[in-house]
């Protein structure tokens, strides 16, 4: 997966946080995912697929900052991580690729997207894409710390190949 790949996701994150709860976050350095499970206590997980794409999208919260957050989008005080607040995860999600899916449209990538699923527990492995990297980015708030993971074939280079 290039990297430029990963930065529509990371800026899409990043106006998400900022716009629908005052949250702004440092985003550190892309590195490629070793092992399989989150390190968040909850995540948001999507699979998008097309013609020339496939991509899969892991947001992953500490439990301090899915509260943070939650506190802000939801403007009140949030104690726990209840169903309101997880299903709020897979609501991040979506908008987080729904804008990173507008601008990979503009470079001529067009894909579907399917349901937002969330889990909640530090032991999920999302279903990434067999035999591709993933790529994951550690952020931090002032709160708390999330993750994303991303993993994506471009199935127009394999077909190019063939050519």
């Amino acid at each position: 997966m290039k990297v430029e790949y990963v930065n529509p996701f990371i800026n899409s994150l990043l106006e998400v946080l900022e716009t629908m709860a005052e949250v702004k976050a440092s985003p550190g350095k892309p590195r490629v995912k070793e092992g399989d499970a989150c390190s968040g206590d909850v995540t948001g997980f999507i699979h998008m697929k097309g013609e020339d794409v496939e991509c899969t999208l892991a947001i992953s919260f500490s439990e301090p900052a899915m509260k943070h957050i939650a506190s802000k989008m939801l403007g009140e005080e949030v104690e726990e991580l209840d169903n309101d607040v997880i299903d709020l995860a897979g609501e991040i999600t979506n908008m987080v690729t729904g804008g990173a899916k507008k601008v990979l449209w503009q470079s001529g990538f067009n894909f579907d997207l399917s349901q937002p699923t969330f889990e909640k527990g530090n032991d999920y492995k999302p279903p990434h894409l067999e035999n591709c990297k993933v790529i994951a980015i550690d952020f931090n708030t002032d709160e708390g710390a999330f993750s994303i993971e991303a993993s994506m074939k471009d199935t127009r280079q394999r077909a190019q190949l063939r050519e």
